[in-house]
């Protein structure tokens, strides 16, 4: 009896869900009975797919207090750094350009503390749009402000069609993660 109930143990502490975090934005609401009022949101997408992908979303709310941010990355099992506004262009040695939209130092700062403890705590991150772009700077990478910058790009970047539509075509390089995901090593994305 008592072995089987190691076994059942065990098996529990290995089945165990992750926990991943996911970075939020701030929403101000201007008109209203809470106008003025900020909130901490993420994307409900954001949500479900770590729910589909077997996770348990944590929403770790922006905030500036740097050993609040060290525990929450130390209490998640991962973290998902998501899309949002334009990464501050001096945090990657250049000054702003014509085109470069919003932006939202408080958030860069918050997102670069998660980075930084990630990493401190070997803990995966994985980034969606800004998230990845955020990542890039935090690393000593740098950034086109905006793509039409880059004379080589073709392409319209940013596509007015539905939320979840692929709008391009990508190329996935051969023995990487991603050609499980796109073995023909072309891919389609929003």
């Amino acid at each position: 009896m008592i072995k089987s109930i190691y076994i059942f143990t065990t098996w529990r502490i290995t089945m165990k869900k992750p926990i991943i975090g996911i970075s939020s934005n701030i929403l101000g609401l201007e008109k209203g009975l809470f106008a003025g009022y900020k909130r901490s949101y993420v994307d409900v997408s954001y949500i479900n797919a770590v729910i589909n992908a077997g996770g348990v979303p944590h929403i770790l709310p922006l905030n500036e207090h740097e050993d609040i941010i060290e525990e929450f990355v130390k209490s998640v099992d991962g973290i998902i750094l998501t899309g949002g506004n334009d990464v501050f262009p001096l945090l990657y040695g250049e000054e702003p350009k014509e085109k470069l939209g919003e932006i939202f130092p408080e958030r860069d700062k918050f997102d670069s503390l998660l980075i930084r403890y990630a990493i401190t705590y070997e803990k995966p991150i994985f980034g969606i749009c800004r998230g990845m772009q955020i990542i890039n700077v935090e690393c000593g990478g740098s950034l086109y402000q905006d793509l039409s910058y880059d004379e080589n790009v073709k392409i319209k970047h940013f596509q007015k069609a539905r939320a979840h539509t692929p709008t391009h075509s990508i190329s996935v390089a051969t023995n990487c993660f991603l050609s499980d995901i796109y073995p023909e090593g072309i891919g389609f994305i929003k």
